[in-house]
């Protein structure tokens, strides 16, 4: 019986090093495609902790919009809109953590450039 258990014990220290399931290593980044294989996510762990806490979501393999959770509370607090050009056109944050936008940032001119750049395109396509 002893034998028997000192045998279990030897067999289980290899285990024992192992890392616990979600403290090992994990991927930083992880990316899916749509049924065109275009970029369609791209999730991001910023903190090294194996949980995403950055969403890229692409159209046509172009950024549309990120959400991040920058306090690693589980709560998305910024949300980003990317232009057709694929430049960060405006920002909404969620500054007090009550899950409601309360910061809005825009970039003008680059919404102004463009809007001109998609009225240039249609004019040019008629």
């Amino acid at each position: 019986m002893l034998a028997r258990a000192v045998l279990l014990a030897i067999a289980l220290v290899p285990l024992a090093a192992l890392p616990a399931f979600g403290q090992g290593s994990c991927s930083a980044v992880e990316l899916r495609y749509d049924e065109n294989e275009n970029l369609a996510q791209k999730l991001s762990d910023t903190n090294k902790d194996c949980k995403h806490d950055e969403f890229v979501f692409y159209i046509d393999g172009k950024p549309e919009r990120a959400e991040r959770d920058t306090d690693h509370n589980g709560q998305i607090d910024v949300w980003i809109f990317f232009t057709e050009d694929a430049e960060p056109a405006r920002q909404e944050q969620d500054t007090s953590g009550d899950g409601k936008v309360d910061r809005w940032d825009r970039d003008e001119e680059r919404l102004r450039k463009s809007a001109l750049a998609t009225q240039q395109a249609l004019g040019a396509s008629q």
